[in-house]
């Protein structure tokens, strides 16, 4: 999956979803669809004769995108995150455990601005 568009006060989020095979692809149909959690499917699932597909997500949440041959019922999920504009995003970097009873340990917090300029 790629992230084309990151979701901005003024654009949508758009992602491309691209599916891997070890076996001969010939042309099957494969139905997409995007579920938000908590809310269920989001649009009308698409159907195509394609390993790739590409949509326009609006509200931030946390989706499943489904892609599902329709001839031998074969599926795969994958989770993904569409977060608010301007989201500052908190990453532990080098922690230093605590050893002993007493002691102090460390973290190094680092912040990202979603999604970057």
């Amino acid at each position: 999956m790629n992230k084309t568009q990151t979701k901005t006060c003024l654009q949508n989020e758009v992602i491309s979803v691209t599916l891997n095979t070890i076996t001969p692809y010939n042309n099957e149909p494969i139905e997409y669809s995007l579920v938000k959690i908590g809310i269920g499917v989001v649009g009308t699932p698409v159907t195509l004769n394609s390993l790739t597909w590409a949509t326009t997500i609006a509200d931030p949440a946390n989706y499943i995108i489904t892609a599902k041959n329709l001839n031998t019922n074969c599926e795969v999920t994958t989770n993904y995150t569409v977060l608010e504009p301007n989201t500052l995003l908190l990453e532990a970097k080098d922690p230093q455990r605590i050893t002993c009873k007493g002691d102090t340990g460390q973290n190094n917090l680092r912040t990202h601005r979603y999604p970057p300029l």
